[in-house]
């Protein structure tokens, strides 16, 4: 009996690892952008996905993760990208991040980097923050060395319904949606 427990413990253990999937390019075909520059305050962006996510509406609580010093992560999500923010006033920073993250398709906001104040050539006081943003699929936490990465040059997916359709195919396949029942 106790083996067997043992067994079944082991097996789900597989599968939630198994099942964490973050979807993105290979970090030579991402694209920088700069997505606003006005006198001293900008928004520069790295994309990590070949097509532009549904935006993600105002009545969405974005979510602010910190990886560590735990190492979790969500189980499964689509790395929108890198965005690193530059203002004048640190609160403007936090409001820019957000917009620009909800214009994104991101809902979550993973290792903000706190705002740090620098200065540049002119003297400028400036404040600047970065952080990568998400779209997550299964919010569960596992640990980051458990995340397995699917890069869209290798699996010809090409664009966010067709992620989500393979991920809710294969993840209900696996039975890693908790939310999905049989009767829906």
């Amino acid at each position: 009996m106790a083996a067997g427990m043992f067994m079944l413990v082991f097996v789900a253990g597989a599968v939630t690892s198994a099942n964490a999937q973050y979807f993105q390019l290979h970090q030579e075909n991402a694209k920088s952008s700069v997505i606003e520059a006005k006198k001293l305050d900008s928004v520069l962006f790295v994309a990590m996905t070949p097509f532009n996510l549904p935006k993600t509406s105002d009545s969405v609580q974005l979510t602010y993760h910190e990886p560590m010093p735990d190492s979790i992560m969500p189980r499964s999500a689509i790395v929108v990208g890198e965005v690193t923010v530059q203002a004048e006033d640190p609160t403007v920073l936090v409001q820019k991040l957000e917009k620009f993250a909800r214009q994104a398709g991101a809902d979550w906001i993973v290792a903000f980097a706190e705002p740090r104040v620098f200065h540049n050539k002119a003297g400028d006081r400036l404040f600047r923050g970065s952080a990568t943003l998400l779209r997550v699929l299964d919010p569960t936490f596992i640990q980051q060395t458990d995340l397995q990465y699917s890069y869209f040059e290798e699996n010809k997916l090409p664009n966010y319904a067709s992620v989500t359709s393979w991920y809710d195919s294969y993840g209900r396949h696996m039975g890693s949606k908790m939310d999905v029942t049989n009767d829906h």
